[in-house]
Formats: structure tokens, sequence, C-alpha cells
């Protein structure tokens, strides 16, 4: 047996041992995206308090233009909601303040450089609220909280 023949059988062999090589994977793989997505699929039961407690939230958007927040009202009745500023004036470090009618400071947030949008979970008591930026006194959006 020549030099050469031997060669050819080696690379043949080797040929065949990574063709099922790679069929053992690509069935591998495929039987376990199968059962993955079996068991995503499977219904999980929540307890029964934790979903009767659940509640849907409303929410308050309200924009950072360059004159200010939009709107520069709202009115909403006590409970739960999500309040969300967005900053669309462009304007860098900006400190949001919610304080309370008698002048009690709610909330203090220092809005990072690289995000345009704070939103926090409040439950306020009913009342009047200001929502101000630090740097611009004249930016006020007053939030009335009923109680009903």
């Amino acid at each position: 047996m020549s030099l050469l023949t031997t060669t050819k059988n080696y690379s043949i062999a080797l040929r065949r041992l990574f063709s099922l090589g790679v069929l053992a994977v690509v069935a591998a793989t495929g039987m376990v995206a199968l059962a993955w997505n079996r068991h995503g699929k499977v219904p999980r039961s929540k307890p029964a308090m934790a979903a009767s407690k659940k509640q849907h939230l409303g929410y308050e958007v309200v924009m950072i233009g360059r004159k200010g927040f939009q709107p520069q009202n709202i009115t909403r009745v006590k409970g739960p909601f999500f309040l969300a500023v967005e900053n669309r004036s462009l304007a860098k470090g900006l400190t949001l303040r919610l304080t309370a009618e008698h002048g009690n400071r709610v909330r203090e947030v220092l809005q990072p450089d690289d995000q345009l949008e704070w939103i926090d979970e409040l439950d306020l008591q009913p009342g009047s609220y200001d929502l101000t930026e630090l740097g611009h006194p004249d930016w006020v959006c007053h939030l009335t909280i009923t109680s009903q």
C-alpha cells in the first residue's frame, strides 16, 4: 500500500467522522430546542392570593420641552399610578423634584445625561403637588390628587 492511498483513506475517514459529529450536534441542538419550547409552554399556576392583589395601574406622562413641562396641570383620583417624565428638551443633568403643597419633598431625581426618561410608581395622598426642575424655576407641572 502506498503512502498516497493511506493518506486518501485517512482523509475520507476523517471527513466521515466530521460529518457524523456535525450531524450529532445538529440533532442534539434540535432536541434541546424542542424540549425547551415544550417546557416554556407549560402553564404555571399562580397563587390565588397574588392574582387577587394584582391591579391595573394608571399612568401620567409629562413631557419636558424647551419651554417646560407639558401638560402643566394634571388631576387624578387617589390611587397608585406611574408618573413618566420624558425629557425632549435636550437639556442635560436635570434635577426633577416632586413637592407637596405644604413644602415636603416627595421625590427628587437627578436624571443622568444618557437617560431621557424617569418613571416612578407613586401613591399620593389627596392634595396638591408641584413637579419642578431645579435649574428652571419657571418649569412647573401642578398635580392634583382628589379623594374621589
